[in-house]
């Protein structure tokens, strides 16, 4: 089992940079491995010359920072005390302090996902994952490892990295989800952590929801606080939709929520209000009376 630091006891440490000198070059500078995953670096330099391969100065690596073999075969380490970055190097055994070139590899543990029945709410799911460089992730999620969906990203909490918590949310109701973070580091390395699989809970029981109407209002123009209908009688023998028409340009345009309603004593017709348009609607000799 992969074993997850909690937050607390983790530093953010400013992560190394790459580095080259001499006429040896690595093939990859940066990159990034969950535990155990193995990466193939190469090298190129003088024809011949014999070199050698080192784990953060180690010559073959550890088991606590991952090995490297003769090849530059390079395998994270299985378990981790500490989140961090390491260096893989590749020297002319000759002169390895004057003829060298490094990457610098993240070590990613899997990230911690907390089932929404501990987290308290049956339809969402909080995803933690640690970054030891900076970066951001999404996490994409679904009712199949194909996943399809996933939130806006989000990005470490500090300029060396950190533990990023973000929250899975709209999902149904007994459901099993999967979900899997895509996470890109700010120098460039990429990596995909590995599949979760939760099941959301029962959703909590709403109220049932219910409207009324007044008299005057209809259900496409409801009295609320943005609306309103104006009643115009027209007067000098003007027709209706005109009387209307300069309704709307003196209630500041605003968009019209029901077509012209005619009645008897002249016409209705419902404006919605918006701050900075003449709300109260006054009278106006241009186009008769009118009120709310």
């Amino acid at each position: 089992m992969a074993c997850f630091v909690p937050s607390s006891l983790l530093r953010y440490r400013a992560p190394p940079g790459a580095g080259q000198s001499g006429s040896l070059v690595i093939s990859s500078q940066y990159a990034a491995l969950g535990l155990g995953q193995t990466m193939q670096f190469t090298q190129s330099g003088p024809g011949g010359a014999p070199v050698e391969w080192l784990v953060n100065g180690v010559v073959g690596g550890s088991s606590a920072t991952g090995t490297v073999n003769g090849s530059g075969s390079y395998i994270a380490p299985a378990t981790v005390s500490q989140i961090e970055n390491v260096a893989v190097t590749v020297a002319l055994a000759a002169s390895p302090q004057q003829n060298y070139a490094t990457s610098v590899v993240a070590i990613i543990a899997p990230a911690q996902v907390t089932c929404p029945f501990q987290l308290g709410n049956p339809l969402v799911a909080q995803y933690s994952l640690y970054l030891p460089s900076p970066g951001q992730l999404d996490v994409q999620f679904g009712t199949a490892t194909t996943y399809g969906l996933n939130p806006s990203e989000t990005a470490t909490p500090s300029a060396n990295g950190g533990e990023i918590q973000t929250y899975v949310t709209g999902m149904r109701g007994l459901t099993v989800y999967h979900m899997r973070a895509r996470l890109t580091l700010s120098n460039g390395a990429t990596y995909n952590d590995s599949d979760h699989a939760r099941t959301t809970d029962v959703p909590p029981v709403t109220s049932t929801v219910s409207a009324s109407t007044t008299s005057e209002a209809t259900p496409s123009c409801l009295p609320t606080a943005i609306s309103k209908w104006i009643s115009v009688r027209p007067s000098k023998g003007p027709s209706c939709r005109n009387s209307i028409r300069r309704a709307h340009r003196w209630c500041g345009r605003q968009p019209l929520l029901k077509p012209t309603n005619f009645t008897s004593t002249g016409c209705r017709v419902c404006i919605r209000a918006s701050s900075g348009s003449r709300a109260a609607c006054p009278r106006s000799r241009a186009f008769g009376d009118m009120g709310r």
